[in-house]
């Protein structure tokens, strides 16, 4: 099997586990808020006792749901694009404009991801203890190196994808210039 062969044997297999992402993170997402009670405690800031239950009023369940699915989507686009990317790898097509494109859409999704990933805590802590009582509300903020590490991939690919696109401008000034 030369090389060429190889390529395109996993990208067909890496596409096929994005489509299987764009299904199952919407679906597991859903899950977990649907079955909320059964779920809280995978809470980041449900170890420190914040998350009281008994307090949490539906529409606490349905704000955080909101934001929470909405994030997931926002990877579901990424994957979306990614998967886009991985087919055109399984083409032969690797430095085209549409291969360019996809990686660029992927990796302003990978920033917009990081960030509501740095927010998300802090949302979540906030509409699911705004019940209660005075002094045992909670605003958790967590920033460590997975955050930083998601948004310096980011900025990476950006970066990337950017110096792509100028090179193939170049390029075809050059094919025109000739």
């Amino acid at each position: 099997m030369n090389s060429i062969s190889k390529i395109k044997a996993l990208n067909s297999t890496l596409s096929i586990i994005c489509l299987v992402l764009i299904f199952a993170l919407p679906i597991s997402a859903l899950y977990f808020w649907i079955n909320f009670e059964q779920t809280a405690h995978l809470l980041e800031f449900a170890k420190g006792g914040a998350l009281q239950l008994d307090t949490i009023q539906p529409w606490q369940i349905i704000s955080s749901a909101l934001y929470s699915v909405g994030a997931t989507l926002v990877l579901v686009l990424g994957l979306w694009n990614l998967r886009l990317l991985f087919n055109n790898f399984k083409r032969g097509e690797f430095f085209g404009e549409p291969s360019t494109r996809a990686l660029h859409v992927l990796s302003q999704v990978l920033l917009i991801s990081a960030v509501l990933k740095c927010l998300s805590s802090a949302v979540l802590s906030v509409l699911l203890t705004w019940n209660n009582p005075a002094g045992e509300k909670a605003l958790v903020i967590c920033f460590g190196s997975n955050e930083l590490w998601m948004l310096f991939i980011a900025a990476t690919f950006l970066a990337i994808t950017w110096t792509f696109k100028e090179g193939q401008k170049l390029a075809q000034e050059n094919a025109e210039f000739v």
